[in-house]
């Protein structure tokens, strides 16, 4: 998807969320939701492709642009963009034509964990059809303000309408989790046997065979609760397993 134009856009600041990095104040970052950007037709076309307002609009009887009924089985009514952007500029107009202008820093050479930072990161990008043929746009930026007048200036501009400009905008590239190496798997009768009398799975084994020494464990485990249960009586507590659930994400 190609990367949204700002540009003097007049938006929304909401409540301002902060993260300080390594307990150190001057290394704060602002997450700054934003909401009310408006997209017309030729705008909404030209960032999310060719006839898109015709795919999302029906015309009335009467002239007006409605949203196609699709949008209405979306949760809360609002597209997700899933991809994340980056600039290497950004500007914050707050009142009095005061402009709060952030830049990329480069990584500092006497520190091995620094990294480069752009001057603002875009994230969590919804988008909304509304009632005449206007696709309202929010979204979350990402700056580091430090502790000068622009941190204080973002503060007081929250719940008010700022003006904002981007400099052009990168996707990021999503780091991949790196694969752990597999261990070696432990030599025959090494270590003591497990309570619940089964073996745990080998942490070298193939996945097939990792599932089922897990259902063994788990199998075996569930032997000992019985056998404690039945010397114990009905009151004994049976512990179980709960697996966690990975949420799917609606585009």
């Amino acid at each position: 998807m190609p990367a949204l134009k700002v540009e003097n856009a007049q938006v929304f600041l909401r409540k301002i969320s902060l993260n300080i990095l390594q307990q150190n104040a001057a290394n704060t970052r602002f997450t700054l939701p934003m909401e009310g950007l408006s997209l017309a037709e030729k705008q909404l076309d030209a960032y999310m492709g060719a006839y898109t307002f015709a795919s999302w609009f029906n015309k009335r009887k009467d002239g007006i642009w409605v949203p196609m009924d699709w949008w209405t089985k979306l949760p809360k009514g609002e597209m997700l963009i899933d991809e994340e952007f980056e600039t290497d500029g950004a500007e914050i107009v707050v009142s009095g034509n005061k402009p709060l202008v952030f830049k990329a820093t480069e990584a500092d050479e006497d520190d091995e964990d620094s990294e480069p930072q752009p001057a603002a990161r875009v994230t969590n990008i919804r988008l909304s059809a509304k009632l005449g043929g206007v696709v309202l746009v929010s979204f979350h930026l990402q700056v580091a303000p430090g502790l000068g007048q622009e941190n204080l200036a973002l503060q007081k501009h929250q719940f008010r309408h700022v003006t904002l400009t981007l400099g052009d905008l990168k996707a990021i590239e999503r780091k991949e989790k790196q694969q752990a190496l597999p261990l070696e798997p432990a030599a025959e009768g090494a270590g003591a046997a497990p309570a619940n009398g089964s073996s745990h799975p080998a942490a070298g084994a193939s996945g097939e065979d990792k599932a089922d020494d897990a259902k063994a464990f788990e199998a075996g485990a569930r032997r000992k609760v019985e056998e404690h249960k039945s010397k114990r009586g009905s009151g004994a507590i049976d512990g179980r397993t709960r697996g966690g659930r990975s949420g799917a994400r609606h585009r």
